[in-house]
């Protein structure tokens, strides 16, 4: 259901099927117990220091390497960093941070279909569609 209203133009016609597509969705949603999010980031300066950077430009597709070297580190020892100091890895970290952002976006009334795109800008983002485990399975 919700990934065919994200496919639906923003103006579609009122009083439709759609209308009542999102109502039920909306009304199920409010029903749904809250999901405590968050971004693990310790008091690590290179974590910090990615975190931001990452924060604010998240269509950013710097690989782990790409941003090892912008912290004067190896990669190795970036990977062992995050994950010692996280508890995720690289990829799984960048994804809460993508996920953690779209719900900002879209909390602030931003389009689905904008914050999709910019976070899918190269093909890296998964969707909804390729990842259900951070949003639970409906049905």
């Amino acid at each position: 259901m919700i990934l065919h209203l994200a496919d639906v133009p923003q103006d579609y016609p009122r009083g439709g099927h759609i209308e009542r597509l999102a109502r039920v969705l909306l009304d199920e949603l409010v029903q749904m117990p809250a999901e405590r999010l968050y971004l693990p980031v310790s008091d690590h300066p290179k974590i910090r220091a990615l975190a931001a950077a990452l924060s604010a430009n998240p269509p950013d597709r710097s690989t782990i390497s790409e941003c090892a070297k912008r912290l004067a580190l190896g990669e190795r020892t970036l990977t062992r960093v995050i994950d010692r100091e996280t508890g995720l890895s690289f990829g799984r970290w960048r994804q809460q941070l993508h996920l953690l952002v779209a719900i900002r976006e879209l909390a602030g009334g931003a389009a689905v279909q904008r914050v999709s795109e910019s976070l899918r800008a190269s093909g890296r983002w998964k969707s909804a569609r390729d990842d259900e485990s951070n949003y639970g399975r409906a049905g």
